[in-house]
């Protein structure tokens, strides 16, 4: 299986490779007068494979942002120049 299924090729049994909202998205699209424009879905096994290659995005954000805590809303006021 490659990483990108069509919607015409995935079933409710795909749910675990292509998540909930692709195999939603494959049965709309069979129930007769639902319109749902031609599509696909990328397999969980490449947003993995994504994630288990690339850099950590904490690395490329400057020191102040990296130690955000976004929970704070302070932080965000403060570090964005906003008033909320």
């Amino acid at each position: 299986m490659g990483y990108v299924l069509g919607l015409r090729e995935i079933d409710r049994t795909h749910v675990a490779v292509i998540g909930g909202k692709g195999a939603h998205l494959e049965e709309l699209s069979r129930i007769e007068g639902i319109r749902v424009p031609t599509g696909f879905c990328v397999v969980t096994g490449a947003f993995q494979r994504i994630m288990a290659e690339a850099p950590s995005i904490d690395a490329r954000l400057s020191p102040p942002a990296a130690n955000l805590d976004l929970r704070k809303l302070w932080h965000l006021t403060h570090w964005s120049g906003t008033e909320i």
